[in-house]
């Protein structure tokens, strides 16, 4: 029965494994380059121009929330490299 359970882990694992792997270098282009412009944005507009009902806090909190769902991509690499 274990051998079984093992054999169906590792024929998931390394096909979603070699997926991330291959997909890793774009998610990381996308989701920095995303992440850092929304935070850039977000400073910018709040201080450097004169619009009145800018949502800074939305911004910020999208730029934050691609750095974390980076960091989440990162884990699950982790979690299906072992």
């Amino acid at each position: 029965m274990t051998g079984a359970l093992w054999l169906l882990w590792q024929s998931v694992r390394l096909p979603v494994f070699a997926f991330l792997v291959i997909l890793e270098p774009v998610a990381r282009l996308v989701l920095s380059t995303l992440g850092l412009l929304c935070i850039l944005m977000a400073f910018f507009f709040e201080y450097a121009t004169a619009l009145e009902h800018f949502p800074f806090w939305e911004m910020l909190g999208a730029g934050v929330a691609c750095e974390l769902l980076l960091a989440v991509y990162y884990g699950l690499l982790r979690v299906f490299s072992a």
